[in-house]
């Protein structure tokens, strides 16, 4: 996501990006439990994980698998909060920005709709510059990822990573 004023004048801009529960289940009477966590490293990001509550390995529902985690993540620079989407959209809408605190309190998919959201000012420029382009990412990880014969394998990129 970027920024680029047409006037050629130096505006800031506030930017919000959410996911629901939805993103795990087709059914809004699954449970689903999500959280948090900021990731160290080269770049320092924000991560955010769905999954459900009751798993349901190697089963789907409508094309969703029904096990795995849903990870929605952005760099550190960005604020974040995890409770219902519209208690997230209304905040941001007032201010421009979210908490960084996780609602706890694991619900179905359809009760008070429980979403992840991120929220950042820019510097929108007369030019699209690296210092204010910024990146998200979603991504199901599922652990194990599918069942041959009698083995179960996981994803064939975590054999090139060390841990999450």
């Amino acid at each position: 996501m970027s920024a680029r004023s047409i006037d050629h004048k130096t505006h800031e801009v506030q930017v919000y990006l959410d996911m629901s529960g939805e993103w795990v289940s087709n059914d809004v009477n699954q449970v689903v439990e999500w959280d948090v966590m900021e990731v160290k490293g080269k770049t320092n990001l924000i991560n955010g994980n769905f999954r459900l509550k009751e798993q349901k390995q190697f089963q789907e529902d409508k094309d969703l698998a029904q096990w795995g985690t849903i990870k929605f993540f952005t760099d550190s620079t960005a604020t974040y909060e995890a409770n219902g989407c519209e208690t997230l959209r209304s905040k941001f809408v007032k201010t421009g920005r979210l908490d960084n605190t996780v609602d706890r309190n694991y619900r179905k998919v359809s009760d008070n709709w429980p979403g992840i959201g991120f929220a950042r000012t820019l510097t929108a420029g007369a030019t699209h510059t690296a210092a204010n382009t910024v990146y998200y990412g979603v991504a199901h990880v599922r652990r194990p990822a599918i069942e041959y014969t009698d083995s179960h394998l996981n994803q064939l990129w975590e054999s090139y990573f060390n841990g999450d």
